[in-house]
């Protein structure tokens, strides 16, 4: 007797064979042979219609597709997004040909960088020690309360750019300067507008007025060649905050060198400080 046909995946058939013959029609192609007992007929039974296997293809087909799919559509949000992000960056730090180009303005992507940038720092970091090295001496010494106070600010701005140029020296792997160099103004290892050895003790042996007058001449001279240096790193240099703050040192100290003039022309006493000292 054969069992009710399914119209639908995994139904079941099952026919009995007899010597007679089928009891009813087989519906597949994969039969498993069995016994019973006793001698009785061999019986086969229909593991799964065919039916039920077209729809496990189809079945797998469809979430084959799915897959696929969920696939290209991953891997075109992820172009997508890396566009974006590549275009965001701009000018910084990048790796391939896009970090070897100079930008219209003239400065390098973050992070590039030559041998002038280098002589920049080098010769600026020492520059700088001096110039505060002779505001130490203008808080003790000076008679005009506003050559201290010129001092003063000369002081805090150039010592954070010390540290500023430290810092690009050691991720550059370069090295940074100790003390003062150069001991002779104009000599060979001197940078523009050092003051020599001399200058610098007779600069500590002077107080009062004479001082004042002092400190203000030698200061003059040294913003100037601070001023010489800038234009240098401007003209040579390819790192974009060594281009800067030179551009910085150039506006504010050309500022501070007219305010010194008039300050030794009509006297220590009169005039301010610049609100901006480098």
């Amino acid at each position: 007797m054969a069992a009710p046909s399914g119209e639908g995946c995994g139904a079941l058939r099952s026919e009995r064979y007899t010597p007679q013959g089928y009891s009813g029609r087989v519906a597949g192609p994969r039969l498993r042979r069995g016994s019973r007992g006793g001698g009785s007929p061999v019986a086969y039974r229909l593991e799964r219609c065919s039916v039920s296997r077209r729809c496990r293809i189809v079945s797998r087909s469809s979430l084959s597709r799915r897959v696929a799919s969920a696939i290209v559509i991953t891997l075109t949000l992820s172009l997508v997004a890396a566009c974006a992000g590549g275009g965001g960056k701009g000018g910084g730090a990048s790796s391939g040909a896009a970090t070897a180009t100079v930008s219209a303005s003239g400065s390098a992507p973050s992070g590039q960088h030559n041998q002038a940038d280098v002589r920049f720092a080098q010769e600026m970091i020492p520059h700088r020690r001096q110039a505060i090295d002779m505001a130490d001496l203008a808080a003790r010494q000076a008679a005009s309360d506003d050559v201290k106070a010129l001092a003063e600010k000369i002081k805090k701005a150039q010592g954070p750019e010390i540290e500023t140029m430290t810092a690009w020296l050691k991720s550059w792997g370069k090295p940074v300067p100790q003390g003062e160099a150069g001991t002779q103004r104009g000599g060979p290892t001197a940078q523009p507008g050092m003051a020599g050895g001399q200058e610098m003790a007779n600069l500590r042996n002077a107080s009062g007025a004479g001082f004042d007058k002092m400190f203000l001449a030698m200061m003059i001279a040294h913003h100037q060649g601070a001023v010489a240096m800038a234009n240098s790193e401007k003209k040579d240099g390819l790192y974009g905050p060594a281009k800067q703050l030179a551009d910085s040192i150039i506006s504010s100290q050309n500022a501070e060198i007219a305010q010194m003039r008039g300050m030794l022309g009509g006297g220590t006493g009169t005039g301010s400080p610049s609100a901006t000292a480098h």
